[in-house]
């Protein structure tokens, strides 16, 4: 036969921590033994348990409570429910009895709850932690979750002394709690490692259990003001603990009732869910607000590297616009050069011929032939002459018509044919030596009241794609202008029978830097064209292929 001495060894050895109650009997159901849990949980010292019988703790009549329940009495007598299992060796004379606290169960506490007053109590009380849910979810920041969670539990649960604290790695970290006098007060400077006492042990390890030890030294920073029970619920992030919450009874001494208990586990997981939903919520508004003001750097930065391409993109057209104005400039040097050079050759001749008829005349050696041939060179000379000083001075003027129009920044009402005419005569030069003709066929008296700079910029930019463009193999190419009045404007078509692009080319054709001879230039001057057209005309342009090769231009300008 085992000893009780045995028995006694192995619940000393296995069962000494263990967090349910305890106890061995003896064949009468005498209480021969307790553990510290069973003393906790009954109120009672060990000596006092000692010797009570077994039914004094436990009503062993089960037909008022459910199933696999039975209901236990505590020193304030005070029921609640247990669950009891039942140990009996066959070469024992004592009995061993485990016995679970289940008075944190809802509907067990409601089943032992023996007065209506004591259920409309724990209705009210259920009502206030439901309302306290309701704030703490609508708190703005995770202090005052924490600092109003104590406000809200001391004002309408019952609870007489609470701290809420908070697991950080190996620590534990303050937030809110009540000091000896029942204020609450400011714990957030509080962080020490884990404590290891039994109560923080037991309460760390289990869920949705309210861990109570009696007979406590109820402490406050470290100091010790007074004695009474304890009571503790973990709170759980899925399988991790987050923190804890911590209540006793040292302001009034009250007994811990079923339904107080009840409403503190609760409490614990409402905390546990409000807790994590609101560090949710935070953390993505602190995202939010973080990728709002990347997003504002981003956007920031991206100005500026659009501003530095804008501008880069003004000074590669300006950069294009000198080019262009210095090729212009020396094609019409090169142009009015030869009517010069005709004209200065023509007026040697002429002086060549004066001076030899004032020598015959000194001479008095004068003949008629000799005479005649003086008055026809002469004649010829300054025939030649004045023809040749006109087309210079054509060539001044539709040159100096030219650059006044691209310097030009107002509105005027314009004459196209007359803004393309002068635009062939300044690019002759550009023209003469490539196997092109241009015919301008709008109408002279066609007009618009329009930014002639910007047209001339337009037409001299698309003349200038189609001679570095449009020829193939020093092919032929023949370029037609066309106007006619649409809408409250005009529509010109500029059309060249060069070779084109491809359709994919087409889609990209007024993109800033798209060009198919980057050695030619930098891709901006239908970029260009399309900007001046569509922004300061406030027009629109598109391009087409017509059925028989080459590339069209359509190009609508209001009346502005």
């Amino acid at each position: 036969m085992i000893s009780e001495h045995v028995l006694f060894n192995l619940l000393e050895q296995h069962y000494r921590k263990s967090t349910d109650g305890m106890i061995i009997c003896d064949r009468n159901n005498k209480v021969i033994k307790a553990n510290q849990a069973m003393c906790n949980m009954f109120g009672y010292a060990p000596d006092q348990i000692v010797q009570m019988a077994f039914e004094e703790l436990i009503n062993v009549d089960v037909s008022d409570v459910p199933a696999a329940y039975r209901q236990a009495k505590n020193q304030d007598n005070i029921t609640f429910l247990v669950i009891l299992e039942r140990y009996v060796h066959p070469e024992s004379d004592c009995v061993l009895y485990v016995i679970r606290d289940e008075s944190h169960s809802v509907a067990a506490t409601k089943s032992v709850f023996g007065t209506e007053q004591s259920s409309a109590r724990f209705k009210e009380l259920l009502k206030n932690l439901h309302k306290i849910s309701v704030e703490l979810s609508n708190s703005p920041d995770m202090d005052s979750l924490y600092r109003r969670s104590v406000e809200l539990s001391l004002e309408k649960l019952e609870i007489e002394r609470m701290g809420l604290l908070l697991l950080e790695g190996s620590n534990q970290v303050g937030t809110f709690g009540t000091d000896e006098f029942g204020n609450v007060v400011d714990e957030r400077g509080f962080s020490k490692p884990l404590s290891h006492s039994p109560i923080v042990l037991e309460a760390i390890t289990r869920r949705d259990y309210v861990t109570v030890f009696q007979d406590q030294d109820l402490v406050h920073y470290n100091k010790v003001v007074g004695k009474g029970w304890q009571a503790m619920v973990t709170l759980w992030d899925n399988e991790k603990p987050i923190g804890f919450i911590a209540a006793d009874n040292l302001l009034h001494h009250r007994a811990l009732t079923p339904h107080i208990r009840e409403i503190f586990g609760l409490l614990g997981s409402m905390l546990s869910h409000v807790i994590i939903k609101k560090r949710a919520e935070f953390k993505l508004k602190k995202m939010n607000e973080e990728l709002e003001l990347m997003v504002k750097k981003r956007t920031l930065e991206l100005e500026q590297k659009i501003k530095q391409l804008v501008d880069t993109q003004e000074k590669l057209i300006e950069a294009e616009k000198i080019a262009s104005l210095g090729g212009l400039v020396s094609g019409v040097a090169h142009e009015i050069n030869t009517p010069l050079g005709i004209s200065i050759t023509a007026s040697s001749l002429l002086a060549e011929m004066s001076k030899q008829l004032s020598d015959m005349m000194a001479t008095g050696a004068i003949k008629k032939s000799a005479l005649q041939h003086v008055a026809d060179t002469s004649l010829e000379s300054v025939e030649l002459i004045q023809s040749n000083l006109e087309r210079a001075a054509n060539l001044v003027k539709s040159f100096k018509a030219l650059a006044v129009d691209q310097i030009s920044d107002s509105l005027a009402v314009l004459i196209p044919h007359d803004v393309i005419k002068n635009i062939l005569l300044s690019y002759h030069h550009e023209i003469k030596n490539k196997p092109l003709t241009v015919h301008n066929r709008i109408p002279q008296d066609l007009t618009v009241r329009s930014f002639s700079g910007a047209l001339v910029q337009v037409i001299v930019n698309l003349l200038l794609n189609s001679l570095q463009h449009g020829f193939v193999d020093d092919q032929p190419m023949d370029i037609n202008i066309s106007a006619q009045p649409h809408q409250d404007g005009i529509i010109i078509h500029y059309k060249d029978s060069g070779k084109g692009v491809s359709d994919e080319e087409l889609k990209h054709i007024f993109e800033p830097f798209f060009t198919k001879a980057r050695q030619q230039g930098a891709g901006l001057g239908l970029n260009q064209v399309y900007n001046l057209v569509s922004q300061k005309m406030s027009g629109q342009i598109n391009a087409s292929l017509p059925s028989e090769g080459g590339l069209e231009f359509h190009i609508y300008l209001p009346n502005l």
